[in-house]
């Protein structure tokens, strides 16, 4: 797929957001709390500037919405190199890489 639609970033980060919040109750670090809730943040916002959109539009091609979401790829890419080494559970783990590959695809021909 060369360009995602708005209703399919709009499912990805949202199944992202609730691998995130799994994960940062998984967590026992602080500094990985503060990872995990840096990166929740961008996407809650980010989720909720594309709530603003019309359904119409959800079939249109999507790119990112608020500022500071693109900013967020890195963050999400390092959270990735890390996620069997920062989340014991087998359930986190695993939904974590999914979901963030997922998203990955949304921001890597541009952001990463």
């Amino acid at each position: 797929m060369d360009r995602y639609t708005i209703s399919y970033a709009t499912e990805a980060l949202e199944e992202l957001h609730q691998a995130l919040i799994a994960a940062y109750w998984d967590s026992n670090c602080v500094s990985r709390k503060d990872t995990v809730f840096d990166i929740l943040s961008t996407i809650s916002a980010e989720l909720s500037e594309l709530a603003k959109l019309s359904i119409e539009d959800h079939n249109m091609g999507y790119e990112p919405v608020s500022v500071h979401f693109p900013e967020c790829a890195r963050k999400i890419k390092q959270l990735q190199n890390h996620i069997d080494e920062w989340f014991a559970r087998t359930e986190t783990a695993q939904k974590l890489h999914t979901s963030i590959s997922n998203v990955i695809n949304l921001t890597a021909s541009k952001f990463l």
